[in-house]
């Protein structure tokens, strides 16, 4: 008998929260679901629940934000995997989000059988992120390493985890 996979969706519209709760029945044979629409009971849930996988919204309107939300969830389940969903490719956020802790990134636009097979991709540990983030991305990188952004500032966090990661460090790592 496998155990049953442990998701924490997270998104303030309760339509899209019904959406992706049944490409999650669909992903899974076995699973145990909780549902929030707050980031804030999000982090409650997550430290006693101990999600494997929690499915996190980028836009929520309330406090904490994204990168801030995925650090704390990192540090109250680091076996667990984050994977932002998200209707806007918001590359800075998606970016800071990636730096806290997140495994994946993918757009809603999606075709739903798609979302199905890289929800288990991620609850697996595999990181996965949309190939229009990933290009969007690049290009952002790129310029910097070209020298064209030189206005981007990293914060306290950010430099910390740059510097993690020039050690070898992995995501897991950083996060604890």
């Amino acid at each position: 008998m496998t155990l049953p996979v442990k998701v924490l969706l997270v998104d303030d519209h309760p339509l899209a929260r019904r959406g992706i709760a049944t490409l999650v029945q669909e992903a899974f044979a076995e699973f145990d679901l909780r549902e929030t629409g707050s980031t804030a009971e999000a982090i409650r849930i997550a430290t006693s629940f101990q999600p494997q996988l929690v499915i996190l919204d980028l836009r929520t309107p309330e406090p904490p934000g994204p990168a801030e939300t995925c650090a704390k969830l990192m540090e109250h389940n680091s076996r667990g995997h984050i994977l932002v969903l998200t209707a806007y490719a918001e590359i800075e956020l998606l970016r800071q989000c990636l730096a806290a802790g997140a495994d994946g990134v993918l757009l809603k636009d999606a075709e739903p059988a798609d979302l199905v097979v890289q929800f288990r991709q991620v609850a697996a540990g595999n990181r996965i992120i949309d190939a229009r983030v990933a290009q969007a991305l690049a290009v952002d990188l790129v310029g910097v390493l070209r020298g064209q952004n030189l206005e981007v500032t990293l914060s306290p966090r950010e430099r910390e985890v740059l510097d993690l990661l020039a050690q070898g460090c992995s995501n897991r790592q950083i996060a604890g």
